[in-house]
This record gives C-alpha cells, structure tokens and sequence, in this order.
C-alpha cells in the first residue's frame, strides 16, 4: 500500500489507501459486468437521480459496443493537411500520475504552436473544477467539471493511484462511458491504470486492451471480461486507444497525431521536444516481462 502525505508518497502496511481525507479499501474481487453496464452499484436505484425513476440516469451501451473497435466520427474530406482539432481535454482526479496526463499533454500542445496550427486549446477537466492534487503531491488545476465540459475532440485520462477510489465513482464513470458513446470525440486515450476507469464503463468488455505491468495482474482481477493484452505499448481499438505505463502514453499520442495528420506532423512533434521513442511498433514492448500480481500499488 502506499500512502500519500504532504511530502509524497510512503510505504504502510494498513490496507486503504489515502487521499488526504478520503479513505477507501482496496478491493481485488471482479467488478461484476451486469454492476458496470446496466446500472450501477446495488442500491443505485435509492441514490438521487439514478435507478429506475431515472433510467437515463445509467447509460446502457448498445449491444454492438461488444462486438469489434470502436466507430470513430464518420469521416469527411479533409485531408491530413486540412485536419484540426479545437479541443483536447486532460482527465485528472485525486492522485494522477503526473506525466500520463503532461507527457501527452506536451506533444498534443505542440501542435498549437506557429508552423502546425493543428489545434487550438488544451484544457484539464476534473470531477470538479479547481486544484487537484496528483499523486506526489502538486497540484494541477482543471478548469472544467464533468457538468461544464466543453466538447472535446480528443479526450486524455490520466491513471494514478487514485484510479482506486475512482474506478468506483458511478458520476465519472457514466461521464466516461458518454464521451466513448459519443461519435463527436474523435479519440479517447487511457495511460497507465486509466484503462481501468475505461474496464468500469464495460465497452471494453470483450476487447484487447493494455495497462500498467506493475499492476496488470490486479486489473485483469477486477475486470476479466477484458481481454488485457501483456506485450503491447498500446492497443488501438478505433478512436479509442489504452496505453501502457507512463511515458506509453507518449508512444500512444504520436500515434494517434500520425494517423490523423501525417508522418510529417508526428516527427515535427517529436523533433520539437527532443523524443525519441517508438511509436510506430505497438508491439515493441521492452517491460512485458514485468507484468506481475501486483495487488494495488505501484505507478500508474
């Protein structure tokens, strides 16, 4: 387990974690499919505004949501060089990882600058506006709640140790399943353990997808239904892509940046911020090996 205080984080042997006040138990049995897609946790229908005096309280994916990739918006003429994006939003909470959402912020945010133009503004959204503290401990601060939102064309989710308490949290995960449903967000990105705040919507049911290897083994626990992928950098299913641990997430955003606006553009992105990783091999995995049985800690 690891605690996190107001120097960072420390190893404990109590078993919940932390988040300043908030406490939660770990829990490692499976999250039940019909609990994540039909309506929630038991007793949701007592909850205020959900159960069966609001049944579009609870969003049910269609059936063909089981069934292949997900459908990105239906293409219209525009050609890589015509291509942009208006609004790319960073998904944070309580105890996020800071570069699952900084390191693709960086390289989407290159495109804004003078020479690329490919898109306008980045925001971070958050269950609610304001300061929110990552795992170590600074702050980032999300402009946008889930309520206020803007339209995004390209939705980032951070991973983190707070994906523990989250991956519980109904409000977000619906919100989540409705911009995966929502055939205006051109792509959806998971880093690290954000795959599994996707697993808790139940459209990955069924399909491959990859995480975090500290944590792989407790994951696929929680959501079996997943067929979780070991060796893999990242796994596209359609618009929407889950990566790996950490700097995966970079990998995974040159991708998406090369398959929507050329070659050209995802090497001028990657010569501007000096990287060089690979994101041309998916498979190109060098800590598969490093999947373990994790049971809750760890990056990511």
């Amino acid at each position: 387990m690891v605690r996190l205080g107001d120097g960072g984080a420390s190893a404990s042997a109590d078993p919940s974690e932390s988040f300043g006040m908030l406490d939660v138990s770990i829990e490692t049995s499976p999250i039940p499919s019909e609990q994540r897609r039909a309506g929630g946790p038991p007793g949701a229908e007592d909850q205020p505004g959900r159960g069966a005096g609001n049944p579009s309280a609870w969003v049910r994916p269609p059936e063909s949501a089981a069934r292949g990739p997900f459908r990105r918006r239906p293409s219209v003429t525009m050609s890589p060089q015509e291509e942009s994006w208006d609004t790319v939003g960073i998904f944070v909470f309580p105890g996020f990882e800071p570069l699952d959402a900084y390191g693709p912020m960086e390289l989407f945010g290159s495109m804004i600058r003078e020479g690329l133009r490919k898109v306008k503004r980045i925001v971070f959204v958050a269950e609610t506006a304001g300061p929110v503290p990552s795992c170590f401990g600074p702050s980032t601060v999300a402009e946008y709640g889930l309520d206020d939102c803007p339209p995004l064309d390209v939705l980032v989710i951070s991973g983190g140790i707070g994906t523990r308490i989250l991956m519980h949290n109904t409000r977000v995960v619906d919100w989540l399943r409705s911009q995966i449903l929502d055939h205006d967000v051109r792509h959806v990105l998971s880093v690290c353990t954000g795959a599994a705040l996707l697993a808790a919507t139940g459209l990955l049911d069924g399909k491959p997808a990859t995480t975090n290897k500290e944590l792989f083994t407790y994951i696929r626990q929680l959501f079996p239904a997943v067929q979780w992928q070991g060796t893999a950098r990242w796994i596209s299913q359609g618009k929407v892509v889950t990566a790996s641990g950490v700097t995966a997430g970079m990998d995974a955003a040159l991708s998406i940046i090369e398959g929507t606006f050329g070659a050209e553009v995802a090497e001028r992105v990657a010569r501007d911020v000096e990287y060089i990783g690979d994101w041309r091999q998916a498979s190109n995995d060098p800590f598969a090996h490093h999947s373990s049985s994790d049971d809750g800690e760890g990056a990511g």
